[in-house]
């Protein structure tokens, strides 16, 4: 019997772009239904992935004081609003099938300043999003799984999304031993 898909390697830190309650909650629940149509898809937060990967050498304390420091430079970003558009499928593992973030400047600016704090080198290609389903699936059933999910949507995708928190997240083995280590409220 042949293994199932493995995720790539992960290992570090990642800062996720938080949706606030009770957008949260939906889009557990949208991607729970999700991994519904692909047995080895993994059940994940929803997030839009601000950076990856950050050292584990660096210290969490430090992350947050730096991510709460640029955010205070930003003027803070209190009840701060991404458009999501439809969903779509994409090219990757942990981009099968996603809702693309509409890259506004202020989201422009919070991943340059992050970017450069953390000197996290390679990251010119920022694609921002929300995942909906993690996996090593066919072109094809990534496009099914995007049509149902575009039925919990509407016409011009998924409207607006409230950023709650900056986590970080440890990622280090499965997706299922990710865990949130901190936040930092907007």
């Amino acid at each position: 019997m042949p293994s199932a898909p493995q995720a790539p390697p992960l290992t570090g830190y990642t800062l996720w772009l938080s949706p606030a309650s009770p957008q949260k909650y939906q889009f557990q629940s949208l991607i729970k239904h999700l991994t519904t149509f692909s047995e080895d898809a993994p059940v994940f937060e929803p997030h839009i992935t601000l950076l990856a990967p950050v050292s584990l050498d660096v210290p969490l304390g430090e992350i947050e004081d730096t991510l709460g420091r640029i955010v205070a430079e930003l003027g803070g970003l209190q009840a701060w609003k991404l458009q999501l558009k439809a969903a779509q499928k994409g090219g990757f593992y942990f981009q099968s099938v996603l809702a693309p973030v509409e890259p506004t400047k202020e989201l422009l600016a919070l991943r340059e300043k992050v970017e450069q704090a953390f000197s996290v080198p390679g990251q010119s290609d920022y694609f921002p999003h929300l995942s909906l389903l993690y996996g090593d699936i066919s072109a094809e059933k990534r496009d099914s799984i995007s049509a149902e999910a575009n039925k919990e949507s509407r016409e011009d995708g998924f409207g607006e999304v409230e950023i709650g928190e900056i986590e970080i997240v440890r990622c280090l083995g499965d997706v299922a031993d990710w865990v949130t280590v901190g936040k930092v409220t907007l």
